[in-house]
C-alpha cells in the first residue's frame, strides 16, 4: 500500500513551528547578551509555549507571569500585573492576619505582646511603646499602657483638648500675660509676627501692625523711619536729590546747588532768573518778567502776604481798628481796642455796657446802656422809683394801682388804705368794717387814729 504525502496539509504546522523556535532564539539572546538577567522557564502547555516563571539567579521565590508566547493561542491565560497588590484605607479593608499599612495590606506585626520588643505591646497587630502615665503622651493621655486621643482638658494635665489632641493652648486666654497662642502654643508676644512681614519685635520691627515697616523695607522719602534703623529718611532710594519733611526736594541750602545756581523754594534755579512762576517767589511777591515782585493790589503799601484784605485799602496792619465788625489792623482781632467808641464796641455797634460791672456805683446795666438805679423798672411794672413807684420790687404797688383795705399803700400816695375800692363800709386796719351812725366824731377820730372823718349821707364815717 503506497500513503500519498499531503504537503498543503503539513504547511501550516512548519509554519507554527519556525515561529516557536524563532521566540526561542530570541529569548536565548537576551540571555546570552545579559547574563546576570533573570532566568526564564518556558513550559508548553495546551496553550501554547509559555513564560511560566521568572527565577531569579540569587534563588529567590519565583515570580510567576503566566504569559503564553503563541500568538495563535486561543486557551486564555492573561498576564498578571505585578502592581496588582489589595489596597486599603485602614485595616477593616484586608483579611484575618494582616493590617493596612501606607495603603497596601500586610502581615500583622504581632499577635500578643510577647512578639514585640521590650517596652512594647502589641495593639491591633502593631508593636507600638507602652506608656507609664500622661507625660509619655505629649499629644493625649495614657490608658491602660496605651497612648489614647484627649476627650475634654481634664484629659490635658498640662495643656487643653483641641480636635482630640493635648496642646498648650487654645487661644490667648490660656497663655499667660505677655504671651499670645500661636498654632496652640504660647510664645512671647514680641515673638509675634502680628502684620505678617517675616519679622517680630524681638527681630527688630519697629511697627508689627504695619509690613510695610520692618529691618527689611527700603528707606523711602515719607517721614516715617522704614527700615527700623533709628533714623527716618537716611538714605532714601525714591529721591534723586535730598528728603526734607517726607518730601523730595533739589536743594536745602546754595551749597546743594552748582556754581551759577541758587536754591530757591529748595530747589536748584539759575542766578540769572530769579522766578519762572509765582511758586517760585516768597509770600506776597509774584513772578513778573522772570522777576519777583511785590504784589499790592489796593496799593495801600502792604503786599498781599501782610495784608489780610489786599482788594480793600482801608484794611492792612497800619489801618485803625475801628467799631465794625471787621480785622481792620489785621491783628486777627475783630473790633479790639476800638478808636471810635466812648464805651464799648458789641456785635460792630458802640454800647455803654455789657453789665453791671461795666457801669458807676448806683447804676444798672439796661439794654447796654448804663442807667440810674432809680429809672431802673425792676418789676416791670411800668414805673420805676424816680416815676414814683414806692416798691420797685412789687409789680402791685405803683402810683397806678388802685388802693385796696390791705395795710399796704397801693397807689403810692403816701397813704395807707385811704379811699379803698373793696370795703362797703370803713377800712380799719387793714380790715373792712361796717359800721352804725355815730354823732361823737372826735371819739370815733381818737379811738380809731384816723386825722379826718368824713360821712357819707348814710351817716357812715369814711376815710
Amino acid at each position: 500500500m503506497h500513503m500519498k504525502f499531503n504537503k498543503k496539509a503539513q504547511l501550516p504546522a512548519v509554519i507554527l513551528l519556525l515561529f516557536l523556535l524563532a521566540i526561542i532564539l530570541i529569548i536565548m539572546l537576551l540571555i546570552i547578551i545579559n547574563p546576570f538577567s533573570k532566568t526564564v522557564e518556558i513550559k508548553e502547555t495546551d496553550d501554547g509555549l509559555t513564560i511560566s516563571s521568572i527565577i531569579p539567579k540569587d534563588g529567590e521565590d519565583k515570580i510567576l507571569l503566566s504569559s503564553p508566547l503563541n500568538k495563535f493561542n486561543t486557551g486564555g491565560g492573561e498576564p498578571r500585573d505585578d502592581d496588582d497588590e489589595e489596597e486599603c484605607e485602614d485595616d477593616s479593608d484586608c483579611d484575618e492576619g494582616e493590617i493596612c499599612e501606607n495603603g497596601e495590606c500586610v502581615e500583622e506585626e504581632c499577635e500578643d505582646d510577647s512578639d514585640c520588643p521590650s517596652g512594647e505591646i502589641c495593639i491591633s497587630g502593631r508593636c507600638e511603646e507602652e506608656c507609664e502615665d500622661d507625660s509619655d503622651c505629649p499629644d493625649g493621655v495614657c490608658i491602660s499602657g496605651i497612648c489614647e486621643e484627649c476627650e475634654n482638658d481634664s484629659d490635658c494635665p498640662d495643656g487643653v483638648c483641641v480636635d482630640n489632641e493635648c496642646v498648650n493652648c487654645r487661644d490667648d486666654n490660656d497663655c499667660e500675660a505677655g504671651e499670645s497662642c500661636v498654632d496652640n502654643e504660647c510664645v512671647d508676644d514680641n515673638d509675634v509676627d502680628n502684620d505678617q512681614d517675616g519679622y517680630t519685635e524681638n527681630q527688630g520691627d519697629c511697627n508689627d501692625n504695619n509690613a510695610n515697616i520692618n529691618p527689611g523695607e527700603d528707606e523711602t522719602c515719607n517721614g516715617i523711619d522704614d527700615n527700623c534703623d533709628s533714623e527716618i529718611d537716611n538714605n532714601v532710594i525714591d529721591c534723586p536729590g535730598l528728603c526734607l519733611a517726607g518730601s523730595c526736594v533739589g536743594c536745602l541750602d546754595d551749597n546743594d546747588c552748582e556754581a551759577g545756581e541758587s536754591c530757591v523754594d529748595n530747589e536748584c534755579v539759575d542766578e540769572s532768573v530769579e522766578c519762572e512762576d509765582n511758586s517760585d517767589c516768597a509770600p506776597g511777591y509774584n513772578c513778573v518778567d522772570n522777576e519777583c515782585v511785590e504784589e499790592d493790589n489796593d496799593q495801600d503799601g502792604y503786599n498781599s502776604a501782610e495784608d489780610c484784605d489786599d482788594n480793600d485799602a482801608a484794611i492792612n496792619p497800619g489801618a485803625d481798628e475801628v467799631c465794625d465788625g471787621i480785622d481792620n489792623n489785621c491783628d486777627s482781632e475783630i473790633d479790639n481796642n476800638v478808636i471810635d467808641c466812648p464805651g464799648l464796641c458789641l456785635a460792630g455797634s458802640c454800647v455803654g455796657c455789657l453789665d453791671d460791672n461795666d457801669c458807676e456805683a448806683g447804676e444798672s446795666c439796661v439794654d447796654n446802656e448804663c442807667v440810674d438805679d432809680n429809672d431802673v423798672d425792676n418789676d416791670q411794672d411800668g414805673y420805676t422809683e424816680n416815676q414814683g413807684d414806692c416798691n420797685d420790687n412789687n409789680a402791685n404797688i405803683n402810683p397806678g394801682e388802685d388802693e385796696v383795705c390791705d395795710g399796704v399803700d397801693n397807689d403810692c400816695d403816701g397813704v395807707i388804705d385811704d379811699v379803698v375800692v373793696d370795703c362797703d363800709g370803713i377800712c380799719i386796719a387793714g380790715e373792712c368794717e361796717n359800721c352804725e351812725p355815730i354823732i361823737d366824731f372826735e371819739q370815733v377820730r381818737q379811738e380809731n387814729g384816723l386825722n379826718d372823718i368824713t360821712i357819707d349821707q348814710d351817716g357812715y364815717v369814711l376815710l
